[in-house]
């Protein structure tokens, strides 16, 4: 496989997210498919980028758990800044006789109406910043384990609607093996 794949990770796809659930088997398979996938990147056998956003840092802060919230955190830092994480809306301005201040107004949703119409659609204002994300960057895949809230109710209208594919871990080291010649 010569192309980048660039992959926009959920944060409920990161390595400290799926350890803590030692007896669920579908965590621990995408927990091993992960390792798998990071093993093959540091290796060279597949091109891959792997994004993380603010959205992602804002859902760590929120962790609780001081010792889950550091593992997140290191789990974060071992992935790429997406590219487009926010956009210019204007500067605030004020001056007098003395003194001029400007400073720029941002946000952090890329495009109000993609953002407004996961909404619509069903997926929570978090999923749809995360999968609005990943759209807006132009991400090939969108990395989940959330089955409940986005792969069962939203995967088949995403890839529908949007050039970008919905995979569990496990999901996208198949769709790599099966592209991977040999």
């Amino acid at each position: 496989m010569n192309q980048i794949i660039k992959v926009y990770v959920d944060t409920n796809t990161l390595r400290a997210n799926l350890a803590r659930h030692p007896d669920n088997a579908d965590k621990q398979r995408e927990l091993v498919a992960m390792d798998n996938l990071d093993e093959m990147k540091k290796s060279g056998q597949i091109s891959m980028e792997l994004f993380k956003s603010r959205v992602s840092r804002k859902e760590v802060e929120r962790t609780k758990n001081p010792q889950q919230r550091a593992n997140l955190q290191n789990d974060l830092e071992r992935l790429q800044q997406i590219p487009q994480d926010e956009k210019l809306l204007g500067f605030n301005i004020q001056s007098d006789r003395l003194t001029f201040i400007s400073f720029p107004l941002m946000s952090d949703i890329l495009d109000e109406k993609l953002y407004g119409e996961l909404i619509q659609r069903g997926l929570s204002p978090d999923d749809a910043h995360h999968i609005s994300h990943a759209i807006c960057n132009e991400c090939d895949v969108f990395l989940t384990h959330d089955m409940k809230t986005i792969v069962n109710p939203y995967r088949q209208w995403l890839e529908g609607q949007f050039p970008i594919k919905v995979f569990l871990p496990s999901e996208l080291l198949e769709f790599i093996a099966a592209k991977t010649p040999g």
